[in-house]
């Protein structure tokens, strides 16, 4: 007895002789109740084989679909590169192998995407720090302004003083100045006045020159 599955065309052969056998007594009216009886159940057979044919076929296309696999030429081949796959699924364009090549795309991408947001974090934090300098130097400007203001103030307020310290030092009619004396000379009974311009005048920039009485009374020679 051989193990090796019927074919196709043997079981349309073992159908035709089941069908000749149960016609034959038919026409020739020979009762056999055996014979026909074992004609039927042959019958009832290679109906159930031809059906679990079916489904196998059936299922082996889903399987071959499921691994992007078909049958051409009664060969397995792959359905992208029609190369001959008889063991198993193509190895690059099974399911199998597309999704591991996507799952290696998707993971290099995160990646990409997690290096990309470290970056973005970096420019971010680069950015807080040059905002924070930026408000910095603006209020260091703006301390700068103020002093600046204050300093011009301070400036106008000692050059008013030193104009004051002019007019009050400046010599009288008679040639000194009203204010200052020489206290070592005064202590001498000697003259203790200061011509001008003197030390107090000078610190507030007064110049060298005459008396504004003794110009007043050359101009009037001069005339």
């Amino acid at each position: 007895m051989t193990t090796t599955p019927p074919t196709a065309q043997q079981l349309d052969e073992m159908r035709r002789r089941a069908d000749g056998f149960a016609d034959g007594h038919f026409h020739t009216k020979t009762l056999c109740a055996p014979g026909c009886a074992l004609a039927a159940d042959v019958r009832t057979l290679l109906v159930e084989v031809q059906r679990l044919r079916d489904e196998r076929d059936a299922y082996r296309e889903r399987a071959l679909d499921a691994e992007n696999r078909c049958v051409v030429d009664g060969r397995e081949v792959c359905a992208d590169c029609g190369k001959p796959v008889p063991d198993g699924p193509c190895g690059v364009h099974s399911p199998d192998a597309v999704f591991q090549r996507g799952a290696q795309e998707a993971a290099r991408l995160r990646a990409e995407r997690d290096q990309a947001l470290a970056q973005r974090n970096n420019v971010f934090a680069t950015n807080e720090q040059l905002l924070a300098r930026v408000e910095d130097a603006g209020q260091a400007r703006i301390h700068a302004e103020n002093e600046a203001r204050k300093l011009h103030h301070r400036i106008a307020e000692l050059e008013a003083a030193a104009k004051q310290i002019q007019r009050l030092h400046t010599d009288s009619p008679m040639g000194p100045c009203p204010v200052c004396v020489d206290a070592d000379r005064m202590a001498a009974g000697e003259d203790y006045t200061m011509p001008y311009p003197c030390p107090t005048a000078r610190l507030a920039g007064a110049q060298d020159c005459d008396p504004p009485s003794f110009r007043t009374r050359r101009e009037e020679a001069q005339r």
